[in-house]
């Protein structure tokens, strides 16, 4: 696999294709099983591992949805989320993960699946939901995805394995609906999201899970959002719409070692759009995608990471040839 362009200017075109569909034939759509007393939410912890580790900031909140309360972060169950409203996407994510047994199934006896948690019959496909937290003009309705010409995958950016975990099978079942919102969905393409079409950003999703079987570790990721990503003429909230298709991906992984020490490894993956309409081992096959904390963050342009990341970052000695990026990219 090649290295990712480590310049800004990522060619893309927006020629129509069509993939398969994601229903099969007399299914339903229907939205998945979800508590609607927000309340309850306390988002993602920043103690969760013991040592301190801080959502990353952000340098421009002009373009960021706020709640009625005034705050950015939106939370959600074992997991938050900061919502950019021109872009009508995630900018980031930041979740706690408890891998372990006994969180992901708490109670003994009961059914985890995918469908039981959703309360979804056989022939049910989940439908994205708004959150009504935010202005839902600042969100891609599910209507995006069922009339974008099957371009997209309706992308998880927080996985919705990593955070369906917790005391209570009531809990995980929150945890479970709460990744169905449509600010937690992004416009991937099938072969980058899924693992079982090949999709790079799901493989490296799996890979992540399976080394941390029993480990607890936090997440952030979240699209690169950049001025010149191209532009994807689609129908929202019965209206057309001019949305504009990241290109590319990052995730952080953070993790504590036997030894208590903090580990960070970050990666930015990008998705081919030249079809659209419109304590962990790295995989051999993500080595080309490791990026230094320092360098990622210098190219989301509107996100600063906390030092302790940087601190811990495994590949901070990487060799990079990092393009200057304008402040006229800021998004």
């Amino acid at each position: 696999m090649r290295e990712p362009n480590r310049s800004s200017n990522i060619k893309a075109t927006t020629t129509p294709v069509l993939l398969p569909t994601a229903g099969s034939v007399g299914s339903v759509e229907k939205m998945p099983f979800h508590d609607t007393n927000y309340e309850t939410r306390i988002g993602y912890d920043p103690d969760f591992l013991g040592i301190e580790v801080p959502m990353p900031k952000r340098i421009n909140s002009r373009s960021l949805s706020k709640m009625a309360n005034g705050e950015h972060i939106i939370p959600y169950q074992n997991f938050s989320i900061i919502n950019n409203k021109r872009r009508r996407m995630a900018l980031l994510t930041a979740s706690n993960i408890d891998a372990s047994r006994a969180k992901k199934r708490p109670e003994p006896g009961r059914i985890y699946t995918r469908a039981a948690l959703g309360e979804m019959g056989p022939n049910d496909r989940e439908e994205w939901f708004i959150d009504p937290r935010i202005p839902a003009e600042d969100q891609l309705s599910n209507q995006f995805y069922t009339s974008d010409r099957r371009s997209f995958d309706k992308g998880h950016i927080v996985r919705r394995e990593d955070v369906n975990w917790g005391d209570s099978y009531e809990a995980v079942k929150i945890a479970n609906g709460d990744t169905f919102h449509v600010t937690n969905c992004s416009p991937q393409v099938l072969g980058f999201n899924r693992s079982r079409s090949g999709g790079i950003w799901g493989r490296l999703e799996n890979s992540v899970l399976r080394q941390a079987r029993t480990e607890r570790y936090c997440v952030f990721s979240g699209p690169l959002l950049l001025a010149d990503d191209p532009v994807f003429h689609g129908i929202n909230n019965d209206k057309p719409i001019e949305v504009q298709i990241p290109r590319a991906y990052w995730k952080i992984i953070v993790a504590r070692t036997p030894e208590g020490e903090l580990q960070t490894f970050s990666f930015l993956l990008t998705q081919d759009l030249s079809r659209v309409a419109f304590e962990f081992d790295v995989a051999e096959e993500f080595v080309p995608f490791r990026i230094s904390v320092q360098e990622l963050e210098e190219r989301t342009i509107n996100i600063v990471f906390p030092r302790i990341l940087k601190d811990a970052d495994q590949f901070s000695e990487l060799d990079t040839n990092l393009e200057a990026i304008s402040l006229t990219d800021l998004e």
